[in-house]
């Protein structure tokens, strides 16, 4: 039905799933910082954001598939945001939930290393967008 080999972005389906079975059995815990002001995702919702965003990239595939220029571009694009996916998940849980609070390295190093992988995931999704254009202007 989903053969990768075939259809490459049904990877990002398969990584929502797996994401969002996950987030079911995830062991969420509250990590204060005192005397600091801090923009977050609440984890109970980070759980659901990154899934349903892999599958609305898939539903983007299946539409877009005429359009695409490159099937290379296209697993570019997807290993790039699956791997990007996978370790913001691994990172952000293991911020939260440490076995010792850690120290302001460690928090400092997580908040860094997670800013890294949204760029990457962000630039993954330009990929993307270009594959699209580069293909509509191809065909004209």
């Amino acid at each position: 039905m989903l053969n990768i080999k075939e259809r490459p972005h049904s990877l990002l389906l398969y990584t929502a799933i797996v994401l969002f079975v996950a987030s079911a059995f995830a062991l969420i815990t509250k990590s204060g910082f005192s005397g600091y002001t801090l923009f977050s995702v609440p984890a109970a919702r980070m759980g659901w954001i990154i899934p349903l965003f892999l599958a609305f990239l898939w539903v983007n595939y299946l539409v877009a598939a005429r359009f695409l220029y490159s099937r290379t571009i296209s697993w570019i694009h997807i290993i790039v945001t699956v791997t990007s996916s996978l370790l913001i998940v691994i990172l952000f849980l293991a911020g939260i939930n440490s076995d010792h609070r850690g120290s302001a390295d460690r928090q400092a190093f997580i908040g860094n290393a997670m800013q890294i992988l949204f760029i990457v995931f962000v630039g993954s999704q330009l990929i993307f967008l270009f594959n699209v254009l580069s293909g509509i202007f191809k065909r004209r």
